[in-house]
C-alpha cells in the first residue's frame, strides 16, 4: 500500500489505508506518479478539514475524524481530475464500500452528511457567496407550479458556469440512447428554459419571486445535477415519443432482455426482430447510468430530478424547435426533430465532424499520456486504434462497466 512518509498522518491518510487496494487504485491510479496523487489527495483533503473545522460544520452528533475524513475524501474524488495528471483521479466511492469504511450501516444517513460537506466546501469556494449553508429547504411539492406564459428557452438566463456535462453525457452514454444529439440540444433548451423561469421573477419580483430566487440561488450551486436531470428527462422525452412501448413502459429489466432464450425470440413478431438487430434499442438509459457517468450523489439527483419534473411539464420548449444551431447536431436543415430514428441515416453536418474530431484528438492525447505513464516508456508510437481503445477503457472503468 503506497504511503508518503509522516511522522503524524492525518485522519485522510487513515482513511485511505481503510479503503481497498482496487478503490486505492482508481482514485490515485498504479503509475510512477501515484504517490504523488497520494498526497495531493491527502493535502486538500487537510485543508478541507479546516474549513469544515472554521465554519464549525456539525455533521452528526457522534462522529469520528476517520468519518469526517471519509466523508471529504469522498468529495474530493467527486471533484478530481479527469486527464491523468499527477493530480488525484476523478472517480466515485462505492456507497458499500464507502459504508464498510466509515462504519455505518444507515445509508440515507451518510447521504445527508454528505450533502452538507459539499454544502460548506462548495460554500467556501465560491466568492461573493451570500448563500447560507444548509440543505434545500424546498423540493418539488412546497412551491407552486410555474406558468408556462412566463418560462422560454429564449429569454434573459443568468450567468451560471457552463459545465459541459450535458455534451459530455451525449457521448458517453451515446449508445444507450435514440439519438443522443436531439437529447443533448433538448437537455440544453431545457436547462436555459429552467434558468430563465428562475431569473425572470427572482430580481421583478411576484407572488413567487421567493421560490424562483430559490432555485436560481441551488441551481447556482449544483449546476451539475440540474444539467444531468435536464439531460435524462430529455431521453425520456425522446425515448417515449419514439417508442411508444418501449422498455421502460414495461418496466423491463434490460439485462433481462440479453438473456432472452433464443427460442423465444425466434418466435417473436417482425417489430421485434428489428428490434434485435438495432442493439440500440434493447438498451434503457436509467438514473444510476447518469450517477456513475457523471460521479452524482444518488439522494440528491434524485431529488433534483423530482424538481425540474415539477417544472418541465409547462416550459414551453418542444422537440421540433431542437435544431443543429442549439447544439452540434446531425438533424439537417428542415427535417422532422420528431423522427430522431431517421435522423441517424442523414449525413451529419461540417460543425459536428469538426467536433467530433476534435473531441478524439483529446481522447487520443490523454490516452498517449496514460499509455506512456503505464509503460513507463516515452515512445509515442502508437496507432489510433490502440490510443482511442485505452481512452474508452478508461472511461468505462470510470463509470464501473470495466474492473
Amino acid at each position: 500500500m503506497l504511503c508518503p512518509p509522516s511522522t503524524t498522518r492525518s485522519p485522510i491518510d487513515l482513511f485511505l489505508d481503510k479503503l481497498p487496494a482496487t478503490i486505492i487504485q482508481e482514485i490515485i491510479g498504479s503509475d510512477c506518479d501515484s504517490l504523488q496523487r497520494r498526497r495531493s489527495l491527502v493535502t486538500k483533503g487537510e485543508e478541507a478539514l479546516r474549513i469544515l473545522k472554521a465554519r464549525k460544520a456539525v455533521l452528526a452528533k457522534k462522529e469520528s475524524p476517520i468519518t469526517r475524513a471519509g466523508l471529504v475524501v469522498d468529495y474530493l474524488c467527486r471533484q478530481g481530475q479527469n486527464d491523468g495528471s499527477t493530480c488525484y483521479l476523478r472517480t466515485s466511492i462505492p456507497a458499500t464500500v464507502l459504508l464498510h469504511a466509515l462504519n455505518i450501516k444507515g445509508k440515507k444517513h451518510v447521504e445527508q452528511m454528505q450533502a452538507m460537506v459539499s454544502s460548506h466546501l462548495e460554500a467556501s469556494s465560491q466568492k461573493n457567496s451570500t448563500q447560507p449553508t444548509h440543505k434545500r429547504k424546498w423540493n418539488s411539492y412546497d412551491h407552486p407550479a410555474p406558468d408556462s406564459r412566463n418560462i422560454s428557452s429564449n429569454g434573459p438566463t443568468a450567468s451560471f458556469p457552463s459545465t459541459d456535462l450535458i455534451r459530455d453525457l451525449s457521448i458517453r452514454l451515446g449508445p444507450m440512447i435514440p439519438n443522443a444529439e436531439l437529447a443533448a440540444s433538448y437537455a440544453h433548451q431545457v436547462f436555459r428554459a429552467l434558468i430563465s423561469y428562475s431569473n425572470h421573477s427572482a430580481f421583478t419580483g411576484g407572488p413567487d419571486s421567493k421560490h424562483r430566487h430559490m432555485l436560481m440561488s441551488d441551481v447556482s450551486r449544483n449546476v451539475k445535477y440540474y444539467e444531468a436531470a435536464c439531460f435524462f428527462l430529455a431521453v425520456q422525452k425522446i425515448e417515449g415519443s419514439t417508442h411508444p412501448t418501449s422498455k421502460r413502459a414495461t418496466k423491463t429489466n434490460p439485462s433481462k432482455i440479453s438473456a432472452k432464450p433464443s427460442s423465444t425470440m425466434e418466435e417473436s413478431d417482425a417489430d421485434n426482430s428489428y428490434e434485435q438487430v438495432d442493439t440500440d434499442e434493447d438498451v434503457t438509459l436509467h438514473e444510476m447510468d447518469i450517477i456513475k457517468a457523471a460521479n452524482l450523489r444518488e439522494g440528491m439527483f434524485n431529488e433534483v430530478i423530482e424538481c425540474v419534473k415539477s417544472y418541465i411539464q409547462d416550459i414551453d420548449v418542444s422537440l421540433s424547435t431542437c435544431k443543429p444551431d442549439n447544439l452540434v447536431s446531425s438533424l439537417p436543415e428542415g427535417s422532422s426533430a420528431n423522427a430522431p430514428m431517421a435522423s441517424k441515416k442523414q449525413p451529419v453536418n461540417e460543425k459536428y465532424e469538426k467536433w467530433k474530431h476534435d473531441v478524439l484528438e483529446k481522447a487520443k492525447v490523454a490516452a498517449r499520456r496514460m499509455l506512456q505513464n503505464e509503460r513507463s516508456v516515452i515512445t509515442s508510437d502508437f496507432d489510433d486504434k490502440e490510443l482511442l481503445q485505452a481512452a474508452a477503457d478508461e472511461i468505462f472503468r470510470k463509470i464501473g462497466q470495466l474492473s
